[in-house]
């Protein structure tokens, strides 16, 4: 009597996609420790390099930069162009090659972000599944997006409310001429100016960051629904060492925003949450 051969039933059966990759997870092989020393160095390069390309290219742009950074908009009433109100100095001999390499490395490195997003993207996907790699260009673009969204309205919003709040406070007694002028070293400036517009840029990134911790099973829409109160106590806390005036609508100017970031991280986290649900039904 023939013996027939019995294949071993297939446990846990999953759609040909999921079989697919599944094949190709199994195939890659693991590097070992120094191989991803080997990897990040890579990435490393690749992001150095870019930084410098775009910082010598905006370095030729480097006044065009300045002008831009030194004249933000005044979109509110009753403030004042922060130009009108100081005078840049500069106070050692090659203080202006500096702050304009300074320059140059910040605008370098804001125009390199996609790259720098997309080599760190590319440094951890391997430990990713295919369909968790497919969504590496729309994080990238939407953290682009966002990070210069909130250096924009840094820029437009926070930074001249700030400005005239501070360079405002030389007038002790204009009727006796006691005024203090504001020289403020253009060094200084630009970095007031740039680390405001970098906290901001990463404050935007909250809906984002709501997305992978979502996804990875650390973050949830209830538990942010839940702290909702909380959050908006923390955005008016913030504004207001942000913005120090007694103005209540300059301080929901700046608070509004973070609160309705806030409010899209909730939405984000509970469609990531949905489409978890569905996919595993």
């Amino acid at each position: 009597m023939a013996e027939t051969t019995r294949v071993p039933a297939r446990q846990n059966p999953t759609s040909i996609e999921d079989e697919k990759d599944t094949e190709e997870e199994i195939a890659g092989q693991p590097m070992s420790f120094l191989e991803h020393l080997d990897e990040l160095r890579r990435r490393l390069i690749k992001i150095i390099l870019s930084v410098l390309i775009m910082m010598m290219l905006s370095f030729a742009f480097s006044n065009e930069i300045l002008k831009f950074l030194l004249y933000p908009p005044v979109l509110l009433p009753g403030l004042k162009p922060p130009i009108q109100m100081m005078k840049p100095v500069i106070t050692q001999v090659q203080g202006l090659m500096m702050v304009k390499i300074q320059v140059g490395l910040i605008a370098g490195i804001v125009f390199s972000l996609p790259v720098i997003l997309f080599q760190l993207w590319r440094f951890i996907s391997p430990g990713l599944r295919k369909k968790e790699r497919r969504y590496a260009i729309p994080v990238i673009l939407f953290a682009t997006f966002f990070f210069m969204l909130g250096a924009l309205f840094s820029y437009i919003v926070v930074i001249p409310i700030t400005l005239n709040f501070l360079l405002s406070m030389g007038s002790i007694d204009p009727e006796l001429g006691i005024v203090v002028e504001n020289m403020i070293d253009l060094d200084a400036y630009l970095g007031f100016v740039s680390g405001f517009m970098l906290i901001s840029g990463i404050t935007f990134e909250l809906p984002v960051l709501s997305y992978f911790l979502t996804k990875i099973g650390i973050l949830s829409s209830s538990f942010l629904r839940k702290y909702w109160r909380h959050a908006v106590i923390g955005s008016l806390f913030i504004s207001a060492i942000v913005t120090p005036t007694t103005d209540m609508i300059t301080l929901f100017v700046v608070a509004v925003p973070i609160i309705v970031l806030y409010e899209v991280s909730i939405w984000v986290s509970a469609s990531v949450a949905r489409k978890k649900k569905k996919a595993s039904l």
